[in-house]
């Protein structure tokens, strides 16, 4: 099966005229585009939570509402948001009393306005 599967592949690749993607050149001086199409690898319902937890933590930073849902929590169960947005309210605490420690141990890495 594998050598029958080898063999269609070469002989595709001959009949087109070589490697998948590139384009014959008949005369005009303008290649052949070639296409490209990925696909965006579906995240696991523990990577899709952690970006949500994420997204929230940097959207209340940024001074933004619990009715502004990031575009990462799209897709989650009302009780996941709510979980996530929790989440998120806490990592966004974390990060604030890390940066207020770090500002107190040593000034000048405080922001500006501090």
């Amino acid at each position: 099966m594998r050598h029958t599967t080898t063999a269609l592949l070469f002989a595709t690749l001959l009949l087109t005229g070589g490697a998948v993607g590139c384009g014959s050149n008949s005369g005009d001086d303008k290649p052949t585009p070639t296409v490209t199409v990925t696909k965006t690898p579906a995240l696991s319902a523990a990577q899709q939570r952690a970006a949500c937890v994420d997204a929230w933590a940097d959207a209340i930073d940024a001074g933004a509402s619990s009715d502004d849902t990031p575009k990462a929590c799209k897709g989650l169960a009302d009780s996941a948001q709510l979980d996530a947005y929790m989440a998120g309210l806490h990592e966004r605490n974390q990060r604030a009393q890390a940066s207020f420690k770090a500002c107190a141990d040593d000034p000048s890495s405080c922001p500006d306005g501090q």
